[in-house]
């Protein structure tokens, strides 16, 4: 499981949508080209320039630079997408998008103290559509801090850190919530964009935003139960694994108590990647694929060793090396993990 795999796929939900920017290209020009005018005149008559104008004007040069700023940070959540693309160890920074995003809001505080009725809701437009992207970029970010973090899991695990893997996947599942926490609000926060305001602002079809919305909420919901089973799956190989010493051991009453309450484990696994699986899209129901596929070895593996180790403690030898058996088989099945 990569990190770029699941930004991509996050991404992927929004289409071309935000190719074409946020805001009207013309509308932008003619605002840098005022403001340009206006910036002379600033600088050679100072606070008198804008006192010599009527506070409209002043108004609509404050919402011109609140546009540009929004195109700015749309701009740069455009490069960040993209270096999903290019970067295989990289972070999903929010912090240049959200400068811009706060730079506007600024202007459009100026703008307020200036602005006619019909600016007013020219700007309470532009406040709707900033709530909204500050939620829609906030969900990339928690998706890939709790990728990083299942990652980061993955490698505990291979160093047998099973705290310390268990850990990072609470810190996953708190990310995905997050992420999923920030899906909803974009979706409250778009049922209060205004719709035709949108589409004078830009190129994007009102109700193609709402599909990628919708698509995007389905895609961080899948993530939670990815956090859960892989939780689950985390404990079981440990308890499994101790189960299995105990076995080596002969003590064979510590060996299967610990296998069975693996088995438990894996169950629970197996319960919550099927979950995940249903409404996960593209790749990303790969990957629950292939985890519920593990889960699932693991499960019927612990099955077998317990009965194994049951067996051992009646003496019914022949029975247990033929469940031992069994359960390598099932380790051995194939089942590729993409982590």
């Amino acid at each position: 499981m990569q990190r770029r795999t699941y930004l991509q796929s996050s991404t992927a939900a929004m289409g071309g949508l935000l190719i074409a920017g946020c805001l009207d290209d013309d509308e932008t020009a003619n605002g840098d080209e005022a403001n340009g005018e206006a910036g002379n005149g600033d600088e050679e008559n100072g606070e008198d320039q804008e006192d010599s104008r009527d506070d409209a004007t002043i108004a609509a040069e404050h919402i011109d630079d609140a546009d540009r700023n929004l195109e700015q940070a749309i701009s740069t959540f455009e490069d960040e997408l993209d270096a999903v693309d290019s970067i295989e160890d990289g972070h999903f920074d929010i912090s240049l998008i959200q400068s811009y995003i706060d730079d506007g809001e600024s202007d459009l505080d100026e703008a307020a103290e200036y602005a006619s009725q019909d600016q007013r809701d020219e700007i309470d437009a532009r406040r709707d559509l900033i709530t909204f992207l500050r939620e829609f970029v906030a969900v990339f970010e928690s998706v890939d801090a709790g990728v990083e973090d299942i990652e980061t899991a993955d490698s505990y695990i291979d160093a047998e850190r099973f705290s310390d893997a268990i850990d990072r996947t609470d810190s996953a599942h708190s990310h995905f919530q997050d992420a999923s926490s920030s899906a909803e609000a974009a979706q409250d926060a778009y049922a209060d964009v205004d719709r035709d305001v949108l589409e004078s602002l830009s190129d994007i079809n009102p109700n193609e935003l709402q599909s990628a919305i919708d698509e995007m909420q389905t895609i961080v919901d899948s993530m939670v139960p990815l956090a859960d089973g892989f939780a689950s799956l985390i404990s079981g190989l440990e308890l499994f694994l101790d189960g299995l010493e105990h076995f080596e051991r002969e003590e064979w009453h510590s060996s299967y108590e610990r296998i069975e309450d693996s088995e438990d484990e894996f169950s629970d696994a197996v319960t919550a990647f099927r979950d995940g699986e249903e409404i996960a899209p593209g790749d990303i129901r790969d990957d629950f694929t292939e985890f519920t596929c593990a889960a699932e070895n693991f499960e019927t593996a612990a099955g077998h060793w317990a009965a194994a180790a049951r067996a051992a403690e009646d003496g019914d030898w022949d029975r247990a090396d033929e469940e031992s058996q069994l359960g390598n088989e099932a380790l051995e099945s194939d089942c590729e993990i993409g982590i």
